[in-house]
């Protein structure tokens, strides 16, 4: 009886770390600036228009201690010029993984002034 018992709390907690671990990152399902630290994972594939983005970069990440996950998502840039992902210069301890870029023009991650951040696991077609 309390093997079972410790079995079900042990399961209970299991689960709880797992649901936190998935509902403490911030979905993002089109272009815009994450200007707050956090984990951040694209939800979907976005195609990147000079006409629907008015800052000429698809993501701009302004804020330092940012997780941006692409979960294998495609970024595709049409954008004469732009970015599709740009790290600000002021920027630390951003990490870009798993994400999957098409630029006919512009620059597909651009690190400017970038410190303690990686690119992980980056594909270019």
């Amino acid at each position: 009886m309390i093997k079972k018992t410790i079995l079900k709390l042990m399961m209970s907690f299991v689960s709880f770390l797992f649901l936190i671990g998935f509902a403490s990152s911030i979905s993002i399902s089109s272009c815009g600036t994450i200007s707050s630290p956090g984990d951040y994972t694209l939800s979907n594939n976005l195609i990147v228009y000079p006409q629907n983005v008015s800052s000429g970069k698809c993501i701009s990440i302004l804020a330092s201690n940012v997780s941006f996950d692409c979960q294998g998502y495609k970024i595709s840039d049409y954008s004469v010029g732009s970015s599709s992902i740009m790290i600000s210069s002021n920027s630390q301890n951003t990490t870009i993984k798993n994400c999957n870029m098409v630029t006919y023009y512009g620059t597909a991650i651009g690190l400017s002034g970038a410190s303690n951040s990686a690119v992980l696991n980056y594909t270019k077609p």
